[in-house]
């Protein structure tokens, strides 16, 4: 590890938080009767204090920018906040100097309760050490003021990461060393006439500017029967980790590799009826290999938090217990196929088999699997509850019966504690 000391800056480095900024500017400048100006200038309100942006962007005297100002924080405090995104992957990089021994600053031009509240609404909060923002009823100074009060003379080791000039220039008076990310607000040639000692272009840029590794990746699979919801819920549940600053990879079974999903052709075709139970079982089972082998290990290896729609357990249930294959036998099948990998956390939709398959026939024509009768659907939901019950810990049990925000809802709420309880134990 390169630093012993890494402090972020938040709206732009850490956090996209440029759709609330534009919507609290766009709220003060009518409040002042004043024109909407192009995102494009618009864009240039974050990094610097808010007060001084009113006045060089849109002309404002004085005192109206300090009127624009308390327009811009009565939006923002309230609501625009909420509007905002981590980067994705940056959580892994927070969480991997964490892991290393690093410790973690935040200085921001941001509201000491504003921002206290983004890195709890993120569950970032626990990282940090400190957090320098500007104090009640005070004008923001600078970063360098920021990295002064943070750090003192103890600059040795010390790295700050920013997304404007203000970032590089107030580590410069501080000999603090500097990275300029250029996947913030700011903008590139402006970084790099500033001089930061590296430029990081992406948040996976930042392992190797500070000489760290990437922590160990985390397997999520989402199982249930054919009409759960399952495919809606793991790609929904894609878009929520990747804004809460997750790297993730979505995946699928059967597919995922270009071997694979020749096999889930063969595998759907519903001109293969006369396909025999063990020739269903063990091209499952061979496409599981390839997938395994080419994109899941790798993508744990590298930290990503993966997010595979169906894996194993669809073998033993479907196959196992849908073709009555028995679970012994598909799970001893599949063992080379997996050797020995089972996801961290599996998510299983539960819902009555029936309502399930209705809602799936109804949505896009039924597939060769979905087209067996309904007694097959009925043995594959037995064949979970058996393998939920062998395995309990690694199961979250969530209502599909419900429309899919509430759905996404309960499954973020029942997944969450499981990822932050695993940060914690990779940081200790």
């Amino acid at each position: 590890m390169k630093y012993s000391t890494v402090v972020f800056d938040l709206d732009g480095t850490i956090a996209d938080t440029m759709p609330g900024i534009l919507s609290a500017v766009k709220y003060a400048l009518n409040k002042m009767n004043s024109p909407i100006l192009p995102d494009e200038v618009l864009r240039g309100f974050s990094g610097p204090p808010i007060v001084d942006s009113f006045q060089s962007l849109c002309q404002m005297s004085k005192e109206e920018s300090q009127k624009a100002t308390l327009f811009y924080r009565e939006y923002y405090d309230e609501i625009g906040w909420k509007n905002s995104s981590l980067y994705p992957g940056i959580r892994s990089v927070i969480t991997a100097l964490k892991q290393a021994g690093a410790r973690l600053f935040v200085a921001t031009g941001k509201k000491e309760d504003v921002a206290h509240r983004t890195l709890e609404h993120f569950f970032l909060d626990h990282f940090f050490e400190d957090l320098v923002a500007p104090e009640p009823g005070i004008k923001f100074r600078d970063k360098e003021y920021a990295l002064d009060k943070l750090l003192g003379n103890h600059v040795q080791g010390a790295v700050m990461i920013g997304d404007t000039p203000g970032d590089i220039v107030g580590a410069k008076k501080n000999n603090v060393a500097s990275i300029a990310v250029t996947f913030g607000a700011g903008s590139r040639q402006e970084l790099i006439d500033s001089q930061p000692d590296e430029i990081a272009d992406s948040p996976e840029d930042l392992y190797g500017l500070l000489g760290i590794e990437p922590i160990k990746g985390y397997f999520i699979s989402l199982e249930g029967n054919d009409g759960s919801g399952k495919s809606t819920q793991a790609e929904m549940l894609h878009r929520s980790l990747d804004n809460l600053g997750y790297k993730v990879l979505f995946t699928r079974e059967p597919g995922g590799t270009l071997v694979s999903e020749k096999i889930r052709q063969l595998l759907l075709d519903v001109d293969n009826r006369s396909m025999t139970c063990r020739t269903e079982a063990l091209l499952f089972a061979a496409g599981r290999a390839q997938h395994v082998e080419e994109v899941i290990k790798p993508a744990l290896e590298q930290g990503y938090l993966v997010v595979c729609d169906r894996y194993v357990d669809s073998s033993i249930a479907y196959q196992g217990g849908g073709r009555k294959l028995g679970i012994d036998l598909v799970r001893d099948i599949n063992a080379p196929a997996i050797n020995g990998l089972l996801p961290n956390t599996t998510a299983f939709l539960s819902i009555d088999p029936c309502v399930a398959l209705t809602r799936r026939v109804e949505a896009t024509a039924a597939d060769r699997i979905e087209q067996s009768q309904m007694d097959f659907h009925n043995r594959v939901a037995d064949a979970y509850q058996k393998i939920i019950q062998n395995d309990p810990d690694r199961f979250i049990i969530i209502n599909a019966d419900q429309d899919k925000d509430s759905v996404q809802s309960e499954l973020l709420s029942c997944l969450l504690p499981r990822l932050r309880a695993f940060e914690v134990k990779q940081c200790k």
